[in-house]
């Protein structure tokens, strides 16, 4: 007994301590409305992650997108997490930022459409890698339900055509950008969610972007359902009006015989922003 006891306790270290390798890639056909006719090697990424000791835990995620070309090829994550309590955790490094949910559903393996949805990609602006910390965690509570929680300073979203093109790792200026996400677990199925984020966008500082977050995720006998709205109003130097940007999306799909899962999603996006250099 105590041979098997030694043994399995050396093999389970082992293996926590031992890297884990992963990937994928995403390959899609399209034609467009110029009557183009392209294949695309649109994602292929490398991951690896695993745990540097009994309390620090690695992730890198390495990605080229469409080949490779030009500024195609980049670091889509890259941090420590410091696990100084069972279930609270502080992450340091590049990470896809805590707004919403589909960022952590972005990847092919687990978007369940070959799109992304308008809202996420123009708005929480998929996928949003930046530089910072977030001080991450959950409590559980009366056996099957918990609460999850994320409070992070990251560089922010700077200067830009648009909210999607103002994503950076290093800071146009010198504020932090602040945020946080809390997420409900109810009987272990239904997942509630709010976001908040604020941060300077402009180069001297002085206009401020703000963006609200929902989500939800109600897995049924019969379908799941999954949605998620957003809003931000950006601040615009002199007289130009604050820009107004709201939209939201929902889905429906359904598992079948654990190989199959058709899905269907509608959404809507509404994008006002008339400032000269914020889109």
């Amino acid at each position: 007994t105590d041979y098997l006891v030694r043994s399995s306790s050396s093999s389970s270290q082992a293996s926590k301590h031992s890297p884990q390798i992963g990937g994928y890639f995403y390959t899609e056909y399209f034609q467009t409305e110029e009557k183009k006719i392209n294949f695309d090697l649109h994602y292929l990424a490398f991951a690896v992650s695993g745990w540097a000791s009994d309390n620090i835990q690695y992730v890198g995620e390495f990605e080229l997108e469409h080949g490779g070309k030009g500024d195609n090829t980049f670091v889509e994550q890259a941090y420590l997490d410091y696990w100084f309590m069972d279930n609270i955790a502080l992450k340091i490094g590049g990470m896809l930022t805590p707004f919403n949910r589909f960022d952590e559903f972005h990847d092919p393996l687990t978007n369940h459409s070959v799109s992304r949805p308008l809202m996420a990609r123009e708005i929480g602006v998929s996928a949003w890698k930046d530089v910072g910390v977030d001080l991450h965690g959950y409590f559980n509570f009366m056996t099957s339900n918990a609460l999850s929680f994320d409070l992070y300073a990251i560089n922010g979203l700077g200067e830009g055509a648009t909210l999607r093109g103002s994503r950076q790792y290093r800071d146009n200026n010198e504020k932090l950008s602040i945020g946080t996400r809390l997420a409900f677990l109810v009987q272990n199925k239904v997942e509630l969610g709010a976001s908040f984020y604020q941060g300077a966008w402009s180069n001297d500082g002085k206009n401020d972007l703000i963006m609200l977050g929902a989500h939800f995720i109600l897995p049924t006998r019969f379908i799941d359902i999954y949605g998620e709205f957003s809003q931000a109003t950006s601040e615009n130097p002199g007289d130009i009006e604050e820009g107004e940007m709201t939209g939201y999306f929902i889905e429906a799909s359904k598992l079948y015989k654990y190989k199959f899962r058709p899905s269907v999603r509608y959404g809507a996006l509404d994008y006002l922003d008339a400032g000269s250099e914020f889109g």
